[in-house]
């Protein structure tokens, strides 16, 4: 018979109990199966997987920048503040 082989190696979740495609891995946090799972992430309550890396890394961008921001609007405050003490 001529089957696909992406036929042929059909894996199901051990805990979900549904199909589960290659490089799909089930998160014990979200009780779900996430394709290219990289981690579960607390501070977006998501995983981080192939829909969403992006998004995650311009959430880690945009956290650097607004805190490299305040850090320089801030520096004259701590300067100021360090040198009376």
């Amino acid at each position: 018979a001529n089957i696909p082989k992406s036929e042929s190696k059909r894996r199901v979740c051990k805990k979900c109990v549904a199909w589960k495609p290659e490089r799909t891995h089930h998160c014990s946090v979200c009780q779900r199966c996430v394709l290219r799972m990289d981690h579960h992430c607390v501070w977006v309550a998501n995983c981080v997987g192939a829909r969403n890396y992006k998004f995650f890394l311009q959430f880690l961008v945009y956290t650097f920048i607004g805190t490299t921001f305040d850090a320089i609007c801030l520096l004259s405050d701590f300067v100021q503040f360090f040198k009376d003490v």
